[in-house]
């Protein structure tokens, strides 16, 4: 009978201690929310030029819309067109859409990239498709992975991947 009577003081005391585990529980005022992937601003019809030593412009970046995600600090943007303008001659990006991760110099480019050169006294124009296409505006560096078709005003060459230094 003892036995039966402190088992059950045991199981009253155990009982007692959960109600008042979950009746002291912290609950926040304002219930989480898990944060969606959803854009915190967007510009329309924007363009970002960069000037160099000379106070000439040494890249114009515009495209027809940027929308940036606070979520994982990534902007996605419609229609981009980057010119960079060099005294080797001047060259051309666009592409369907681009997406820039964090606060990088690394923008990538997707589907039907277009990159072209104009022609000068010293070269031939150049001309590469391809439907990916990795830039580092601080490098100066290009790169894909992807199938890519190169042609300049004598020469047409069809790879896989490609890595290309300004």
């Amino acid at each position: 009978m003892k036995t039966f009577i402190s088992l059950s003081i045991v199981i009253v005391f155990a009982l007692i201690t959960l109600w008042l585990q979950d009746a002291f529980k912290e609950t926040p005022l304002v219930p989480e929310k898990k944060q969606k992937h959803f854009p915190d601003y967007f510009m329309d019809g924007f363009a970002v030029t960069q000037m160099n030593e000379q106070g000439l412009p040494a890249y114009v970046f515009r495209a027809e819309r940027l929308q940036h995600y606070s979520d994982n600090n990534s902007s996605e943007i419609t229609a981009p067109h980057i010119e960079i303008h060099d005294q080797r001659g001047n060259w051309s990006i666009v592409a369907a859409r681009a997406v820039v991760y964090g606060e990088t110099d690394i923008i990538h480019l997707y589907d039907q990239v277009a990159i072209r050169r104009e022609k000068t006294p010293q070269q031939d124009g150049l001309a590469i498709d391809t439907s990916y296409l990795k830039v580092d505006t601080r490098k100066k560096i290009a790169e894909t992975d992807r199938d890519a078709h190169i042609s300049t005003g004598t020469l047409e060459l069809d790879t896989r991947g490609m890595v290309f230094d300004s």
